[in-house]
């Protein structure tokens, strides 16, 4: 399953099992208050159709996502994540597996610029 946050903090990409099958999501990550308590902010987009977990940011602004249940699928998404409104393309089945471009740490600058 599995989430991860934007280089930037301004997005999460996370997996939820609200519609019965696990399916990726982004949503607004907000820190606020003098706590720096971390919330969710409105709006919710879907990425992923018919099924997806392990979201991971690529540093070329796209999604890449495994499908469930066999997890041997690798999907991108465009994304545009640098706006005040997320977008999103169509996800697009990759021909082989992302050894390069994927990542779970940052690999982008605060703003969301290329490192």
């Amino acid at each position: 399953m599995g989430w991860r946050l934007f280089p930037d903090m301004r997005w999460v990409a996370y997996v939820s099992l609200e519609t019965a099958a696990p399916e990726v999501y982004v949503r607004p990550f907000r820190v606020s208050g003098q706590t720096g308590q971390p919330s969710l902010g409105e709006g919710k987009w879907q990425i992923s159709k018919d099924h997806g977990n392990w979201p991971q940011w690529r540093i070329d602004r796209e999604i890449v996502f495994n499908t469930a249940p066999s997890g041997t699928d690798v999907f991108a998404t465009p994304v545009n994540p640098t706006g005040t409104a997320f977008e999103s393309g169509v996800p697009q089945r990759l021909p082989f597996l992302p050894i390069t471009g994927v990542t779970t740490t940052p690999q982008s600058t605060p703003d969301g610029g290329d490192s």
